[in-house]
């Protein structure tokens, strides 16, 4: 029973993850976030812990399932699409931001927005910036 309960919320999870690629393969104008090398390698490197430390199937199904989200956390970006904003794969809907704006924050560009109430922020190059502004102009109108 509790097996069924863990095979449940890996599928669960799974689902969640392609959810969130789909959304980073939409992106128009790419945000610079960092690394996801790092994340990729923690989940790779658990798995493989759960590899070596267990012998049953629900352990290799779970060890298969923690390689598979972090392999895909590669694969999950931020940025700007037509009608909205993407932050680590999670889209935020232009209709419910507000208060966007860009300022030079340094070598970098910062987006800032809130949606639903809540503080959200986003790192872009100049050469992003420059092709940010007009989706979110369009944005701005839409809001």
């Amino acid at each position: 029973m509790t097996d069924g309960l863990f095979y449940l919320l890996d599928i669960a999870v799974l689902g969640i993850v392609i959810k969130l690629i789909l959304n980073s393969m939409k992106i128009k104008v790419h945000s610079d976030v960092g690394s996801n090398k790092i994340a990729t390698i923690l989940f790779v490197a658990f798995s493989a812990f759960l590899y070596f430390t267990g012998n049953s199937i629900f352990n290799t199904i779970q060890c298969f399932v923690v390689l598979m989200i972090g392999l895909a956390y590669l694969n999950i970006r931020s940025g700007f699409l037509d009608d909205g904003i993407v932050l680590m794969g999670k889209l935020y809907k232009g209709q419910f931001i507000r208060n966007l704006e860009l300022e030079k924050d340094g070598d970098a560009y910062r987006v800032s927005f809130k949606y639903k109430k809540k503080q959200h922020f986003l790192y872009l190059t100049e050469s992003n910036a420059k092709q940010a502004k007009e989706i979110m102009q369009n944005l701005q109108k839409r809001g």
